[in-house]
């Protein structure tokens, strides 16, 4: 991996990741702005991880200038000159501007609509750039409600019949953490979930994970088709309305990705996207009228993930989305804030015992106390 992404999340989706070698063929192509560009993205993910709240420093700032001075070359001609290539340049400075400029970041992203309309549309863009852009336009939406290049078009499926449980799925889901087999068998997921659900096993109980010479991870199941363009595509429940439960736990899978086996910081475009969209529709989510036990540990465990998720970049504590979430889990999930029935709830599905740690650093079973 050589952009900051969750690549995991990738691998357990079965999206194609465009921002790994793609990416490095993409910023050293000559006669570009591609390398500045690409580099003031990266140079900001650095920074925040080092200093959070820096803003954007001489070396970023030195980058992005750069590159706008070699674009503003060709955009200065006409609409139908820009190259695909370059498409990607204002996209990437539209994701350096996402986090300290959110004007210039909404210009960025207008002139690049306006540029691929222009051209006749997205589907004229080459492979590469397009599958960038759908996945940035995918989790820029779960931000802001809208898409500047496609129109969400959620589609429910249908749950995986009993028959299909049986037969196809039987082996795997015997396999699965035993919170996520109840919850399964007892619930209506689609067969998009399912399969998710059954990669993710698979890497969380590899000792050691192989990658072949095409990057791919060696024996993960249910890949034999062709990858998908986006997380939505791979997963249509993402673009469901509201805090549909499949959207939630597909959401926490994304974020798990991250957090779960370190593979990435969350400050990358899917974590940042799936992080905000998790607080929002956990703060609006009502406790189900009558559930099961295994179900409010499954809810209970979505919570967790997400405040896990909002950790400081030094893993040291909890940013403020994230302590205000675990002031809400106390009062929904009291049964579960003593330490040994949380750490039994949470073992019933993914969990990793540092993430324990993390949330001890914040007194997570015991509410704070006023000064």
């Amino acid at each position: 991996m050589i952009v900051p992404t969750i690549q995991l999340a990738f691998d357990v989706f079965h999206v194609r990741n465009s921002h790994n070698h793609e990416f490095m063929q993409w910023m050293t192509k000559p006669a570009t702005s591609a390398y500045h560009a690409g580099a003031a993205g990266l140079q900001l993910l650095f920074d925040m991880q080092v200093s959070p709240g820096c803003g954007q420093t001489r070396q970023c700032l030195s980058h992005k200038v750069k590159a706008l001075e070699y674009l503003r070359q060709t955009v200065s001609t006409s609409p139908s000159s820009v190259s695909d290539d370059e498409l990607l340049v204002i996209l990437s400075l539209a994701s350096v501007e996402r986090t300290v400029d959110m004007r210039a970041h909404h210009y960025h992203l207008e002139v690049l609509a306006k540029i691929v309309a222009a051209q006749g549309g997205l589907e004229r863009v080459a492979d590469h750039p397009k599958c960038t852009i759908s996945q940035f336009d995918a989790w820029w939406s779960l931000s802001t409600g809208s898409r500047f290049f496609s129109t969400p078009q959620y589609l429910p499926q249908p749950a995986a019949s009993a028959e299909v449980m049986s037969t196809r799925y039987r082996d795997e889901i015997k396999d699965l953490p035993s919170g996520f087999q109840a919850v399964i068998l007892n619930g209506a997921f689609s067969s998009s979930i399912i399969e998710i659900l059954i990669r993710l096993t698979f890497v969380y109980r590899k000792a050691c994970l192989e990658r072949d010479a095409r990057g791919n991870l060696v024996g993960l199941p249910y890949t034999a088709r062709p990858v998908w363009r986006t997380f939505q595509e791979a997963c249509p429940a993402l673009d469901a309305p509201g805090p549909d439960t499949e959207k939630l736990l597909a959401l926490a899978v994304v974020l798990y990705c991250g957090i779960g086996f370190d593979s990435a910081p969350i400050s990358s475009n899917g974590g940042l996207a799936a992080r905000a969209e998790l607080f929002k529709l956990l703060k609006q989510d009502t406790p189900p009228s009558a559930s099961t036990q295994e179900e409010h540990h499954f809810h209970f465990w979505i919570w967790v993930v997400t405040i896990c998720a909002w950790q400081t970049p030094s893993g040291s504590g909890l940013l403020p989305p994230g302590i205000e979430l675990l002031r809400v889990l106390r009062e929904r999930f009291p049964s579960l804030t003593e330490p040994r029935a949380a750490e039994h709830a949470l073992g019933m599905f993914f969990w990793k015992k540092r993430l324990t740690g993390l949330l001890a650093q914040e007194d997570f079973c015991a509410p704070r106390q006023s000064a």
